[in-house]
């Protein structure tokens, strides 16, 4: 408690020491007419926080007797609300934001494995709002209870909304990330799915702080014409075209934040780092990401000689402890660094590993590695994987005594490390490196986005807008990274419970006896939960999930299709993959296959 009340303080003051520093270095009148547009952004603040609290207040009272098409409308008008302020609750105020907002799933704590924390929110009470069931009234005006209870803490956190320009601006773009990869996709109104008109409550709180800002007619323009574009839009959640809509309008929109930045010499927050570049135009752009968000502060630089010297120790077979197998005997780079096994073998014996052979390539772009989450970083990783008995068996102090009698390795280490010597930190950090460098985020979907309408055809661009609306892939996989590591701070990576069999069998089905992430912490609800994996790369990496229960790609698409373990006649109490049926047509199910084919790029092979 003390370590989080000290970080709090520390941000405050940083806020506060970046708004003294910014008002120093520009005019006096400037300063006047900004602060004045800081204070109206905190009064519409104060003004729909306020309105937030009096429609769920109204919810609570409506709750016991209100038909539920009532309830529905007053539940509506507090999403309002809320979107109109999101910017800034989920920009100052992340872990109320997901007390607030948070996904309807149980979390749990290392520390206490067998207390659940049970989810609280919006979430929670649009299931019972929108519920098909009869509605059970004190269980709704309980969860409302809780939820004013994140909403109370809002306002007592009020004076805490400290605003910059910096801070101001880069938290609506901030926020056109989170439409991108959350609002549109139905992650946070998943049984409503009214994320079109919830899409136009954000962009209304954009063009109204954007209504206080000096020099802004461009953003202006460009806000209003996406906000009649979803007045205009009268389809369902399933027909939008997310495409469309973010290459013409949100693309151009976060890169027209990006210039007024540049242009009014604003400059970003320098007191948190972000996952995606602070000066990229958005988040599809080339290089958008920064790799070093992902790394331990003494991680290599991806120089060639870095780069080259992990190259040369992920084929050396000295890592192992017979010297028969290296790094690239389970990751061929011509199948993106996977083996295309379902499960490989142990080493020096005639049986399977556990799991499936990840890909590495993109892998440098998630917060925790392997498919239970165990570590954090690649260079921890590579030393997992190199003592493992099973897979290499090394011993560091042999390896190191067999690369000192190489010159050419003394050689390379000095060049990299400025010593001869060699340890088994240096060793991991260079294996690190090379794995970092293989970066492919250029496939011919990141061309189209980026503004080549030849590089999809339309049955690849009606499989992205399916993945990312009526299919609800990129609820988990999402986009652009499409693995796990949850948008827009990516410091978590999501695990799912989806029920997988032993084998892909029409009768007579046997549920998967691996426990997955419960095997690190024994928390119950991680029962055979795996991390969501990318899918960038998919149609190389063959076969598919930690198992390599699925051949083919048209394998998954029809197991997600039919809710998961559902389909085996699996009942996981803690299955976090609906069970519901997508009711995808064949057609629709060959288009998410093309789609995903084409999140295909091997440029790291060059």
């Amino acid at each position: 408690m003390k370590a989080k009340v000290m970080f709090t303080l520390l941000s405050v003051g940083v806020m506060l020491g970046s708004l003294m520093m910014m008002s120093s270095s520009r005019s006096l009148e400037y300063y006047e007419v900004n602060s004045s547009a800081h204070q109206r952004v905190k009064k519409y603040y104060g003004e729909e926080l306020s309105a937030l609290k009096n429609s769920l207040l109204q919810l609570k009272s409506l709750a016991e007797n209100a038909d539920q098409n009532r309830l529905q409308e007053v539940f509506v008008e507090s999403r309002l609300h809320y979107k109109h302020i999101e910017f800034i609750v989920e920009y100052f105020f992340r872990e109320t934001a997901l007390k607030v907002n948070g996904p309807n799933l149980l979390e749990a704590t290392p520390s206490m494995p067998n207390m659940p924390l049970y989810p609280s929110g919006f979430q929670v009470v649009e299931e019972f709002v929108y519920s098909q069931e009869e509605l059970n009234r004190e269980a709704l005006m309980d969860e409302v209870d809780g939820l004013l209870e994140g909403i109370e803490k809002l306002t007592q956190l009020e004076s805490a909304v400290l605003l910059d320009d910096a801070n101001l601006i880069y938290a609506l773009k901030l926020n056109m990330y989170r439409l991108i990869t959350k609002g549109i996709t139905g992650f946070d109104s998943p049984v409503s799915l009214n994320s079109v008109k919830e899409a136009e409550f954000t962009l209304e709180a954009m063009d109204e702080v954007l209504g206080y800002l000096e020099h802004v007619n461009d953003l202006s323009i460009l806000t209003k014409q996406s906000i009649v574009y979803l007045q205009n839009y009268s389809g369902s959640f399933d027909d939008f075209n997310r495409a469309d809509f973010i290459r013409v309008y949100l693309n151009p929109l976060t890169a027209a934040i990006q210039e007024y930045t540049k242009r009014e010499k604003i400059g970003y927050p320098n007191h948190l780092d972000f996952a995606i570049r602070k000066d990229a135009k958005h988040m599809f752009e080339e290089n958008a990401f920064d790799l070093s968000f992902f790394a331990p502060q003494d991680a290599l630089e991806l120089t060639p000689e870095n780069v080259a010297l992990g190259k040369r120790l992920f084929e050396e077979k000295k890592l192992s402890v017979d010297g028969s197998r290296n790094c690239a005997s389970c990751h061929n780079p011509q199948l993106a660094f996977t083996d295309g096994l379902k499960v490989n073998t142990v080493l020096g014996k005639n049986e399977g590993l556990l799991r499936n052979t990840p890909t590495l390539v993109n892998a440098g772009y998630q917060s925790t590695q392997f498919y239970d989450g165990r570590v954090a970083f690649l260079e921890d990783q590579a030393h997992a994987v190199i003592t493992n008995k099973q897979e290499m068996g090394g011993v560091f102090t042999d390896i190191i005594k067999s690369l000192l009698k190489d010159k050419s390795y003394q050689k390379a280490f000095q060049e990299v490390y400025g010593e001869k010597s060699i340890t088994d930190r240096e060793i991991k950090l260079a294996l690190a490196a090379f794995t970092r460098s293989l970066s492919a985020m250029n496939s011919p979907f990141d061309q189209y986005m980026r503004g080549d309408d030849e590089a999809l055809a339309t049955g690849e661009i009606n499989g992205f807008n399916l993945f990312m609306g009526k299919a609800k892939c990129a609820t988990c996989h999402f986009a652009p990274l499409f693995n796990g590591v949850a948008p827009p701070f990516y410091e978590k990576m999501e695990s799912e419970v989806l029920g997988l069999p032993v084998a892909n069998v029409e009768e007579g089905a046997v549920l998967d006896g691996d426990l997955g992430k419960y095997e690190i912490y024994k928390i119950q609800h991680h029962k055979r939960a795996f991390k969501t994996t990318t899918v960038r790369n998919v149609a190389l990496t063959a076969p598919y999930m930690h198992n390599g229960v699925f051949n083919t790609l048209e394998e998954v698409v029809d197991f997600y299709n039919e809710g998961g373990g559902k389909k085996y006649g699996f009942e996981l109490e803690n299955q976090t993959l609906p069970f519901d049926q997508l009711n995808l047509t064949d057609e629709e199910q060959k288009h998410i296959v093309l789609f995903m084919q084409a999140l295909t790029d091997t440029t790291y092979l060059q």
